[in-house]
């Protein structure tokens, strides 16, 4: 004799069936909501041609960010030289200095006026 506590009754199956089965209707509406290949495709176009622009966009700000470097680091240069050249008629003055107080030779204020970074054959 089977146990009726686990045993589904042909009424309550189809009740089941009733309450839980997916109609014509819903699979329909279920389908037009469904992007098709043809959507996906369209898509996937659009967000290659973003991802173009945006390439480009990122290719523009990279070149003007190197332009602007390349600008302040002239400009740096520049600024570096002047200082530099500062520096030098200092150490003219002092050379000649000390060779009007009989301090230095002119060999040895030679010497120091051929070195680095601005070097010059005399006084």
């Amino acid at each position: 004799m089977p146990d009726n506590k686990n045993e589904v009754t042909t009424n309550e199956l189809l009740e089941f069936m009733q309450r839980n089965m997916a109609t014509k209707v819903d699979l329909h509406e279920l389908e037009q909501r469904m992007a098709t290949k043809t959507d996906l495709h369209e898509l996937e176009e659009r967000m290659d041609k973003k991802f173009d622009n945006l390439d480009l966009k990122f290719g523009k700000f990279k070149h003007e960010m190197f332009d602007h470097m390349d600008e302040k680091m002239t400009d740096l240069r520049g600024d570096l030289v002047v200082l530099m050249r500062k520096e030098d008629m200092k150490m003219v003055r002092l050379c000649e200095m000390l060779k009007e107080k009989d301090i230095l030779a002119d060999k040895e204020i030679q010497e120091i006026l051929r070195m680095e970074p601005f070097p010059k054959l005399a006084l």
